[in-house]
C-alpha cells in the first residue's frame, strides 16, 4: 500500500514529459489562447501534431529507421529534409 503513491506518481511523470515535449520541442511555448474553445482547439493541434509523428514510421517505409528514435529526432530530421528540398534551391 505504502508504493501505491508512487505507481499515481508514474502517471503524472508521463503526463508532465509529454507536456514539456509539446510545450519546447513543437514550440507551443508561445501560442496564446483566451478561450475554452481556444484551449481544446490548442490540446488537440499538439496532440495530433505528435502522434502524426509517433505513427508516420509505421505507415511509412521510408521512415522506418525513426520507429526507435525520439520524436524530436525524428521532427528535427523532417525539418532538415524540407529545408533542403525547398529552401536550398531557391538560394
Amino acid at each position: 500500500m505504502k508504493y501505491v503513491p508512487l505507481l499515481l506518481y508514474s502517471f503524472r511523470w508521463n503526463i508532465e514529459t509529454s507536456y514539456y515535449e509539446q510545450k519546447t520541442f513543437w514550440s507551443f511555448c508561445n501560442y496564446i489562447v483566451r478561450s475554452c474553445q481556444g484551449i481544446e482547439m490548442l490540446v488537440n493541434l499538439i496532440n495530433i501534431s505528435y502522434y502524426a509523428m509517433k505513427i508516420l514510421p509505421y505507415q511509412n517505409e521510408h521512415f522506418s529507421e525513426y520507429r526507435t528514435k525520439s520524436v524530436q529526432e525524428f521532427r528535427f530530421e523532417l525539418s532538415r529534409a524540407f529545408t533542403v528540398r525547398y529552401f536550398l534551391p531557391l538560394s
